[in-house]
């Protein structure tokens, strides 16, 4: 099999329903703790490096380039939901999954703003470079 060919999504029962559901919870807890640190990141981004970020942004652009399976699937178990619960799971699981959503997109765009900080970004610099950035009120000496 070649890697780099689309891979056939295997499509699953409705029996699957409560594994997905039990699955997205934790991956939506997951990402709202990662948010809620990258958040705190903010005013002193020099704390992270850039395979740090690298490796959140890689993560994260594969989840969200996965959802779309996802939700595929939530449509096809629609039509296989035969209790009220099946149905409560089915809907609460979509509005799970458009929470992710929203959380993904977050996330990638605080990892894109955190990049411009990083410990690796500000050894990088000149000694003249970082000079003119911190004179100029681009960057910001950490507070002790």
């Amino acid at each position: 099999m070649n890697p780099n060919e689309p891979r056939t999504p295997v499509w699953r029962p409705v029996s699957y329903l409560l594994i997905v559901f039990d699955l997205f919870g934790g991956q939506l807890e997951e990402a709202q703790a990662l948010h809620g640190k990258l958040v705190s990141c903010r005013p002193h981004p020099h704390v992270l490096d850039n395979a740090t970020l690298a490796r959140i942004r890689q993560v994260y652009s594969e989840q969200r380039e996965f959802l779309p399976v996802q939700r595929e699937q939530f449509k096809r178990w629609q039509s296989e939901v035969s209790t009220p619960e099946q149905r409560d799971m089915l809907s609460h699981l979509t509005a799970r999954a458009d929470q992710l959503s929203a959380l993904q997109d977050q996330i990638l765009a605080l990892v894109d703003e955190l990049s411009q900080g990083t410990i690796d970004r500000i050894m990088g610099m000149s000694d003249v470079d970082l000079a003119a950035a911190v004179l100029s009120g681009r960057f910001n000496l950490p507070k002790r």
